[in-house]
């Protein structure tokens, strides 16, 4: 049996999906075409209420906060990836809804101007009793970055739910994938350059896994599947992919010997390897940020990375703008060196910048400000009652905070 550990590093975890041909996605870097004439402001993005509202740290400027329209802003810290905007490089992309009801994508500069803009067709209308807001994300590949919009719901009243996914290259805002799947209960996600979604069959009770191309929205579907054996009964879960072939995780469902236990092992290309002990479970031990592709138990030399701290509530895997700091649970990883160091275990993490300084919530209520000191490998924090709590920094230390303001959500970015 081999061991999958260095072929992992470039693998990623799964949960997303698209549709219909769209443009080339281009490189992140690449501008739109230049016009005659700068792209206006589209009539209702600005939220100036948001500013008003907002109380903010005292190192950051409310007077000179921009605050733009959003969907969903996003301000809990239980993970729920449930953002309508998306801060990638020095831009940022919100889905927003205008007063007629209408769904738009913009991106921005970080000093709130226009780079380009997106009326999107009409998304499913918002389903059952509790409906769920479209989602925002944002998807790295090697030709290039997409944001993809989930929107779950109906397409009229009484008809069966389903979910809509859209791509828009990010580089330029042009449309690209559009495809609607037959059901809600379907998780959407990207991760590594792959556009997945994971689907639950009400019929048999069991998931499968669509692997979607992001241009073109050409399908590939991927099975769970329970094996058989004279000691035991498996159930083979698709949890990543590696070079667009499913990664499969076995574990048990049934004992069948005495005296035997259930080995931890994983699929690949037809291949069977050891499943490090030490690992986390898979989607929790790969990591795509700006830096790259990395799997979190594993140094640039190879080396184990230990995660000793509480594995607890932080809003999504806060990243430094540059990649280099990552925090999962409780875990602040500089992987630069491998160092992992922990924080106070009622510190809920919500973002990070370059020096490893960061912000986050006294379990999910004070908003804390979060000192890292690299000479003591230690972290601690400050108390910063009755201010909104910065849920992004970016590269030249601005803050991005989720406000509501009489109904409407709102992102604002507001610099030191």
């Amino acid at each position: 049996m081999r061991r999958i550990v260095g072929m992992l590093a470039g693998c990623v975890l799964l949960t997303g999906a698209c549709g219909q041909s769209g443009q080339t996605a281009p490189a992140l870097q690449d501008a739109p075409p230049a016009t005659s004439a700068p792209l206006e402001m589209p009539a209702g993005l600005l939220e100036p209420r948001a500013r008003a509202n907002a109380v903010l740290p005292p190192e950051f400027e409310s007077a000179a906060a921009v605050g733009l329209r959003t969907v969903s802003a996003g301000v809990g810290t239980d993970g729920a990836a449930r953002d309508s905007w998306e801060l990638y490089g020095d831009r940022l992309a919100t889905l927003w809804r205008d007063d007629a009801g209408a769904e738009h994508l913009t991106a921005v500069t970080l000093d709130g101007e226009p780079v380009w803009h997106t009326e999107l067709p009409g998304l499913l209308d918002p389903a059952e009793e509790r409906p769920v807001q479209p989602v925002l994300q944002r998807l790295r590949t090697a030709d290039g970055d997409w944001l993809v919009i989930s929107n779950p719901g109906t397409q009229q009243p009484g008809a069966p739910p389903a979910t809509r996914v859209l791509t828009v290259a990010a580089g330029t805002g042009a449309p690209g994938a559009d495809l609607t799947l037959p059901s809600d209960r379907i998780a959407v996600g990207v991760s590594g350059g792959h556009l997945t979604a994971t689907v639950y069959d009400d019929t048999y009770q069991n998931y499968s896994t669509l692997l979607i191309d992001p241009e073109t929205g050409q399908q590939r579907r991927f099975d769970n599947r329970e094996v058989r054996t004279e000691q035991f009964r498996f159930l083979d879960s698709v949890i990543g992919f590696y070079e667009a072939e499913p990664i499969h995780q076995r574990s048990c469902l049934q004992i069948l010997a005495a005296g035997v236990e259930c080995p931890r092992t994983l699929l690949w290309d037809g291949q069977e390897y050891e499943a490090d002990t030490g690992f986390l479970p898979m989607p929790q031990a790969l990591l795509d940020t700006d830096a790259g592709q990395r799997l979190l138990a594993q140094r640039p030399d190879g080396s184990a990375i230990d995660l000793p701290c509480r594995i607890g509530t932080t809003r999504g895997v806060p990243e430094s703008p540059d990649g280099r700091y990552v925090v999962v649970g409780n875990n602040l990883i500089d992987l630069q060196t491998g160092s992992t160091t922990c924080g106070p275990d009622t510190l809920w993490w919500t973002a990070i910048d370059d020096d490893g300084q960061g912000w986050g919530r006294l379990e999910g209520t004070t908003t804390l400000r979060v000192t890292y000191d690299a000479g003591t490998g230690s972290v601690t924090t400050t108390e910063v009652p009755s201010t909104q709590t910065p849920l992004a920094i970016t590269r030249d230390h601005r803050a991005l905070f989720g406000v509501t303001v009489q109904g409407t959500d709102a992102v604002l970015i507001a610099p030191q």
